[in-house]
């Protein structure tokens, strides 16, 4: 059986032109939800800025691997941000339980899932778990991988409205409380104002209201 190379090549670029529309899509929604948050929480008082979980960057994404022997994914399934009260490059938080942080997480393609979503919401009492090896992770920043590969990723949190969930594991304890919407429900920045932006900053406030925008 032949192949023909001209419709091979087409549906090749057509695939990957939409997968790169999607990763694009998704990075300017958390983009846009940074922005808003900075210039809302800013002109509260205490401005909520993005982690840099590994100094370079301001997002996670699923762990890949090029093993023949257990390939994972290379296609991008989710895109999530921290953010806290006076993040930056060189300010980093113990995980001693005492520093919240809201996060939004765009979920692509998840076991179970009916539809793209857009996870929100405050990682709060976040501890380092049982295995407490200096080598291990002592930061909320170096920490925060972890949160979004398994604390966020759930199926009990697919198409979850709200969701209030404890977490424990050897590396880290968290309590997340968080809401979901459909990825197709946030057209715009407005949407995303109405939608993400303002229920997360009420969200923060209620966990932390002393060092949350507005809080006293």
């Amino acid at each position: 059986m032949s192949i023909d190379a001209s419709k091979l090549a087409e549906q090749v670029k057509l695939a990957y032109d939409f997968i790169d529309a999607l990763h694009s899509q998704a990075l300017a929604l958390i983009k846009d939800v940074e922005l808003q948050l900075g210039e809302t929480s800013r002109e509260a008082g205490a401005q909520l800025a993005a982690l840099r979980p590994g100094n370079n960057y301001q997002f996670a994404t699923n762990s890949m691997s090029k093993a023949m022997d257990m390939p994972r994914p290379v296609v991008t399934n989710y895109y999530a941000a921290f953010f806290k009260v006076g993040s930056g490059r060189a300010k980093q938080s113990p995980a001693d339980g005492r520093t919240p942080m809201a996060f939004v997480k765009v979920v692509l393609r998840e076991r179970d899932l009916d539809h793209p979503e857009v996870r929100f919401g405050v990682v709060s009492e976040l501890t380092r778990g049982s295995q407490r090896a200096k080598a291990g992770p002592q930061t909320i920043e170096q920490l925060a991988m972890r949160i979004a590969e398994s604390v966020l990723d759930s199926r009990s949190l697919t198409g979850s409205k709200q969701y209030e969930v404890e977490y424990s594991d050897s590396s880290l304890r968290c309590h997340v409380s968080g809401r979901a919407v459909r990825l197709a429900d946030l057209p715009d920045s407005e949407a995303v104002a109405h939608k993400v932006v303002e229920p997360l900053l009420e969200m923060f406030a209620e966990v932390a209201p002393a060092n949350s925008p507005g809080g006293r």
